[in-house]
């Protein structure tokens, strides 16, 4: 390069040359040139989780004992009548007829199971004991005793999906008999399912609705 004032001829020294500086934006502490790991099976489980990891999810001691034992059964003196205890427990295959007789009208008179065929006693019996063989999911049943046990309502969770990011979701189920409406019973089997799966660190639960259903929806 020439310089006019002193004819003289010099370099320009690149290494003083300055870039023009590079804004870059944060966001939530990470920069947005930098990639984020790829998500893999393993980081899909532990973000699914709760802060607490839970490698286990069986069912609390005693879930799945028929005979009653401390802190495992319920009794309510404000279920069916005044003067009937409702009992909160877990099911057994023997509960599987009356499961049966509440779920039935629900399937044959409308479209809120999905179902277009009533399960026999002995489907339904063979299902609560693989639930309770594979000790995964929770399944509750409401009882009272009026002469011999009589099942007024059951609830219970299930998978959602199959997917491994799902293993900490799980779908919630309820069914109460009509003569049992709007006497507590599905509340506390729901507050008896959800404290289970909370205890077995799920983090969600979902409860599917086929509409309209005002009951269940304002349920």
């Amino acid at each position: 390069a020439v310089d006019e004032r002193h004819g003289e001829v010099g370099r320009v020294d690149h290494t003083r040359t300055r870039r023009p500086k590079r804004k870059t934006l944060t966001l939530r502490g990470r920069r947005p040139d930098v990639r984020p790991p790829r998500p893999t099976p393993e980081r899909s489980r532990r973000v699914a989780r709760t802060a607490t990891p839970v490698t286990r999810r069986s069912l609390p001691s005693g879930m799945c004992d028929d005979a009653r034992s401390d802190g495992d059964d319920t009794t309510d003196s404000t279920g069916v009548a005044a003067d009937t205890p409702v009992t909160i427990r877990p099911a057994c295959p023997g509960d599987a007829a009356g499961v049966r007789d509440i779920y039935a009208p629900f399937v044959r008179d409308s479209p809120v199971t999905f179902r277009t065929e009533v399960p026999s006693v002995d489907e339904l019996a063979e299902e609560i004991r693989e639930t309770r063989t594979e000790d995964e999911y929770p399944w509750y049943v409401a009882t009272v005793d009026s002469g011999e046990r009589e099942v007024v309502g059951y609830a219970y969770a299930s998978r959602l999906r199959d997917r491994a990011a799902y293993r900490w979701t799980a779908e919630t189920s309820v069914y109460v008999a009509p003569d049992s409406h709007r006497a507590g019973v599905g509340s506390r089997l729901y507050d008896r399912l959800l404290g289970t799966l909370r205890r077995q660190g799920y983090c969600s639960a979902y409860a599917a609705i086929a509409t309209p259903n005002p009951g269940s929806v304002a349920f």
